[in-house]
């Protein structure tokens, strides 16, 4: 799904962005341009970015991107 569609810049690499530190649209902004053409994404940019990567647990970004990383399911085949 595309955020930012004057830039082509998708959900996925916003949650990219969140999970390198990123705080704010403008953070992503400095990387991707997302939200610098004409602004109308800046406030889903922001509310991605500040939604917990795991819902419902308080813990610090690089946490939870360590637990969600290491939490991978192998299928057997």
């Amino acid at each position: 799904m595309f955020v930012c569609v004057c830039k082509a810049v998708r959900a996925a690499e916003i949650d990219t962005a969140r999970g390198q530190g990123m705080r704010s649209w403008e953070e992503v902004a400095g990387v991707c341009g997302a939200g610098t053409e004409c602004g109308a994404c800046q406030d889903q940019i922001d509310e991605i970015i500040r939604t917990p990567l795991i819902p419902g647990v308080v813990l610090d970004r690089a946490e939870q991107v360590a637990i969600r990383e290491s939490c991978t399911v192998r299928v057997r085949r």
